[in-house]
């Protein structure tokens, strides 16, 4: 039954419910919501590098017309909604438990449904998909696949099916009339898709996959009712309003940072313009590289701890930014800690690049349980979308814009600058949920990896994986590190999978250096020529904690700092009580500092008796 049959009139644009405010008794029409998300997608396609990942991965030409068919079919992601037990969900005393994903099954099941399923679709609509029957339905499963997790319609769900086909038999109101609704909105808002061009849609995998998260990123903004508010409307109003609506959230939020273009070009055109400080060695060659080059889509910048990697960095994103090559820009460390530390470095000089408030990129801590927008916790400034008013141009409703990406971390990758940990990149190119989306969002961005030697063979896959994306969608990423091994970095640069590096090839590398896309290397000078000693022992007392007091102590007695690294919590128990029961280390050289033994509870300088107990400890 739909809102129509309730008596709800179809002059106020629409008979089937898309949004329903229970508190309120206010609802949106469910062709108005579609129309919502199909204008946010299409003006994500005109975000210049989302426009670009789309382009790098299909040979076809991305038209304005195909841009629009592509919204069209974005605007039929939740026909699922017309279905008679999803629309009984709003009448007193429902029952239903009806969704609208599962429930699109008896569609492809059933033949007869099937039938009056593509009766309804726009008539040209065999013209614009792939001749590969394939690649025609992978558009459907991509749009129905809003929510996150691909959808499959197979036997697994087969049982479903036959319960749900009921939802689509003629009711008080037919469910394929509500289709029908959302078609004919479709056509209005998007003309030109329906024109006489023959041009097909591509029918590369990887260009859906960029599709599917476009359309899962769209519709978590066009379902937001601060900027597309509950209420009845008609298709001329809900027209006028999206467009708008549309363009000031995708600015506000970050996704469209076209508008900060002038102020970076202003900071200058050179490292010192941008610092105010002459540049280092390492610092000086990436300065010096030319964004449009084709071997700088990946860099790999390898110098000492101090070198100034991070300063480099953000002046390479500020040279791409300038040239229009990336838009935002996702630093990613291996760490909450390290993260958090670094957070505010970055912070401070966006700060001091952009010094008014409401012309300044979104800075984003994007650490789950830790997220910070502009240095302050987004819980503490956000209004409800009830106290939010679209139209109040006032500090507050701008802030609430700009802390849309920190309220989920499936968002945090939709910001214009975010300093958060590599497992959110990662993320994107695994099997779990709203990985498209997360892929979509970082595709426009410089993707920063600090400290690439810190990743293991398995995190070392995964990096090779996302870099092997990205590179494909035509994004940039930048790798830095320390003490990165010679076959580490073969794998990165897609060499293989399991490069040989020779020993000779691996010594006689230069370092420091940078190393672009093509393997070539810019050997740099280490910064004031500085030189240092380090040397290895190798001690064959793993487990005796008392040996490893005796090694040290002579250490301590000559004034030395010392860091003693261990590898489980026991280990760590068991040095820390026995440094502690020494007599041989006065109270005055300090005690040492254990982190890591509980999460809840940290010891620095206190008493080892309030330790947490362990299995397997020994008594105090």
């Amino acid at each position: 039954m739909s809102a129509c049959a309730e008596g709800v009139s179809p002059s106020t644009g629409g008979t089937f419910w898309g949004k329903y405010v229970e508190e309120t008794g206010a609802w949106l029409p469910l062709a108005a919501h579609c129309l919502d998300v199909g204008i946010v997608f299409r003006r994500l396609c005109e975000v210049r590098s989302i426009h670009r990942s789309l382009q790098e991965t299909t040979k076809t030409r991305l038209s304005s017309i195909l841009l629009d068919r592509l919204a069209v079919i974005a605007m039929l992601h939740d026909i699922g909604k017309v279905n008679s037990g999803f629309q009984r969900k709003i009448l007193p005393d429902s029952t239903s438990r009806a969704g609208h994903v599962r429930e699109l099954a008896p569609l492809f099941a059933e033949p007869d449904l099937l039938e009056r399923f593509l009766a309804v679709l726009p008539e040209a609509l065999h013209r614009w998909l792939p001749e590969e029957p394939y690649a025609a339905q992978s558009y459907f499963f991509a749009v129905f696949s809003h929510h996150g997790k691909p959808v499959l319609f197979d036997d697994r769900i087969r049982g479903y099916s036959m319960i749900a086909k009921k939802y689509w038999r003629a009711s008080a109101s037919d469910p394929f009339q509500g289709i029908a609704e959302i078609v004919n909105w479709s056509k209005v808002a998007f003309p030109d898709a329906f024109g006489s061009s023959a041009q097909r849609l591509p029918d590369e995998p990887r260009f859906h996959h960029v599709f599917a998260g476009l359309v899962m990123l769209a519709d978590w903004i066009g379902s937001h009712p601060k900027w597309f508010p509950v209420g009845r409307t008609t298709l001329a109003e809900r027209l006028a309003h999206g467009i708008v609506s549309a363009d000031r959230a995708l600015q506000n939020i970050g996704l469209d940072s076209k508008r900060l273009g002038e102020t970076v070009r202003r900071l200058g055109t050179g490292f010192q313009d941008r610092f105010r400080l002459p540049p280092r060695p390492l610092q000086q060659a990436v300065d010096e590289l030319d964004p449009n080059d084709p071997d700088v889509r990946l860099l790999i910048a390898e110098s000492e701890t101090g070198s100034g990697k991070t300063e480099a960095a953000l002046n390479w994103f500020c040279k791409l930014f300038a040239a229009g090559k990336v838009e935002s820009l996702y630093f990613a460390l291996p760490t909450r800690v390290a993260a958090r530390e670094l957070y505010e470095r970055v912070r401070s000089y966006i700060s001091n690049w952009f010094p008014h408030e409401g012309q300044r990129p979104t800075v984003l801590l994007a650490v789950p349980g830790y997220a910070q927008v502009d240095g302050v916790d987004p819980k503490s400034v956000l209004a409800s979308p009830e106290d939010a008013n679209l139209w109040q141009d006032d500090d507050g409703a701008r802030r609430f814009d700009r802390h849309w990406a920190a309220e989920r971390p499936k968002r945090f990758l939709a910001a214009t600058v975010a300093v958060g940990t590599i497992d959110q990149a990662l993320l994107s190119i695994v099997q779990t949920g709203h990985a498209h989306l997360r892929s979509a969002c970082l595709d426009r961005s410089l993707l920063v990896v600090d400290e690439v030697h810190a990743s293991d063979q398995y995190m070392a896959e995964l990096l090779r994986a996302l870099l092997d994306h990205h590179s494909k969608v035509g994004g940039y990423a930048l790798l830095l590190s320390a003490t990165l091994g010679s076959a580490a970095r073969q794998t990165f640069l897609q060499k293989s999978a399991t490069p040989h590096v020779s020993f000779e090839d691996a010594v006689s590398a230069p370092y420091p250096a940078l190393t672009l896309a093509n393997g070539n290397f810019i050997p740099t000078k280490s910064h004031k020529q500085r030189s240092k000693v380090v040397s290895f022992q190798t001690k064959q007392y793993m487990f005796q904690t008392q040996q490893i007091i005796e090694d040290i102590l002579p250490a301590l007695r000559a004034g030395a700092r010392v860091l003693v690294v261990l590898n489980t919590v026991g280990r760590v128990i068991d040095v820390f009580r026995d440094i502690w029961a020494n007599p041989d280390i006065p109270r005055e050289w300090g005690y040492p500092a254990c982190a890591g033994i509980d999460r809840r509870r940290w010891c620095s300088w206190g008493n080892p008796e309030r330790l947490p107990r362990m299995r397997g400890d020994r008594p105090g």
